[in-house]
Parts: C-alpha cells; sequence; structure tokens
C-alpha cells in the first residue's frame, strides 16, 4: 500500500525557513539599563552645567553647589558612608555606594542636593530664580503687611491660590524648596500690587510711614523681575 504523499505548501515553507533563521541568528542585545549615578556624579553632573552656563540667571548657584561639595566631603569622613567590600560585591561601584547609602544618607548632603535641584527645576521650567536675598525680603514683608491683604484675592496669579492658602504654604516651605520659585512669583506680584494702591497711613506732604516698606531694604534693582509684575491688575482686590 502506498503511502499518501504529503505537500508542504510555499506559504508554510517559507514561515518554516523563518523559523529557522530565528533560531540561528544571535539574540538581540538587552536595552542598556538607567544610568548609574550617585552623590558624587550629580556633583560632576552639576559642575557641567554650571561651567556651561545652565545656572547663570541662579544667583545663589555657586552658593549651593559649595555646600553639596562641602557636606559630601564631610559625609566621606565617616567610614560608615561608604559601602564595605562584601556590600554587593560583584555590582558596579556606583550601583554600590547608591544602594548603600538608601539607609546612610547625609542630611546635609540631601538638603544641599535638594536645593541644586530645584534650580535645576527651575531652569528646565522657565520658572524665574529666587534668591535668598529676596526670599527673606518678600517673606518678611509679606508678614508685615498681611493684614492688610487679608481681603485680595489672587486667582490672577493662580486660581486655586488664596492668602490663607499661600499662608500655610510659606510656614512650610524655604528658599531651598522646589517650590520656591512658585511662591517667590506670587509674592512678588504682591508686592507690585502693593505698591500700586494708595497708602491710607500717608497723607499729602507727609513723611513715610514706618510701616510702609523700606527701599534699603531692596536689592540692587528691586527684587521684582518686571515682566511678572508689568499687568497691573495681576492681583486684584474684591
Amino acid at each position: 500500500m502506498k503511502r499518501p504523499k504529503f505537500t508542504r505548501s510555499r506559504q508554510s515553507q517559507k514561515s518554516r525557513l523563518q523559523r529557522i533563521e530565528q533560531l540561528l541568528m544571535p539574540p538581540r542585545s538587552e536595552p542598556p539599563e538607567e544610568e548609574e549615578i550617585c552623590d558624587e556624579e550629580w556633583l560632576g553632573h552639576f559642575r557641567l552645567y554650571g561651567q556651561n552656563g545652565f545656572f547663570r540667571h541662579e544667583p545663589d548657584f555657586p552658593q549651593a553647589l559649595r555646600e553639596f561639595e562641602e557636606a559630601l566631603q564631610e559625609a566621606k569622613q565617616d567610614p560608615h558612608y561608604l559601602p564595605p567590600p562584601e556590600f554587593m560585591p560583584h555590582a558596579s561601584e556606583v550601583r554600590r555606594r547608591r544602594y548603600w547609602r538608601l539607609d546612610t544618607m547625609s542630611v546635609p548632603v540631601q538638603e544641599s542636593w535638594l536645593w541644586l535641584t530645584a534650580m535645576y527645576c527651575r531652569v528646565l521650567e522657565g520658572i524665574p530664580a529666587v534668591s535668598l536675598q529676596e526670599w527673606d525680603m518678600l517673606t518678611t514683608w509679606y508678614h508685615a503687611h498681611r493684614q492688610e491683604m487679608a481681603r485680595w484675592t489672587i486667582q490672577a496669579v493662580d486660581r486655586e491660590m488664596t492668602i490663607p492658602c499661600l499662608d500655610q504654604a510659606l510656614e512650610q516651605i524655604t528658599a531651598r524648596d522646589v517650590e520656591a520659585g512658585k511662591y517667590a512669583a506670587i509674592l512678588r506680584q504682591l508686592y507690585a500690587r502693593f505698591h500700586r494702591r494708595p497708602h491710607a497711613s500717608l497723607s499729602p506732604g507727609s513723611p513715610a510711614s514706618s510701616d510702609s516698606p523700606s527701599q534699603e531694604l531692596l536689592p540692587a534693582g528691586g527684587p521684582l523681575v518686571p515682566h511678572l509684575c508689568s499687568d497691573p491688575e495681576a492681583v486684584p482686590l474684591e
């Protein structure tokens, strides 16, 4: 009895050939892992960005970079800041440092790194810089005149912001915070609006009241960024 002949279609032969070719081809290389980076590498990045002018509009960048350098040098004086030889011995040096410091992070290193990161985010997002000096001047002025602005609205600056919300935020953040640029812009708007209103405490020909902000407190050129304060109705009254 003759066996039946089985014929393969041209399409099935082509598919079989493709499967064989796939088996013979070398495996594809794995995609590169995410860049490993730790404190020392961050310091190198920030130095390079500074040399290339990335932080040229951040007046406190040299101080922030110096604080990060000094904090890192001081932290490395402690032998426990570096991983022991038996910790992840087969991993790269950067990865060993990175994972070891998850539980041994130096507070000064972290705080100075966060300040540099706040500047970095402001530059990327196009938010004007705020220096420690300007932040201190703006917040001091705001707390001195807070009651005079109690009924003001600031939705023109931030639709969800109110004076009580601003009070709460200013209690929690500092000039080194990543949100400092946003709140500095709000304070600049309030400052500009405040100085465009008539002062009830001043009568024609009388000297300036002691409650009015002293121009001597202002840095050269004033603390305001002109393009942020050009709108006379930026902070309308209720």
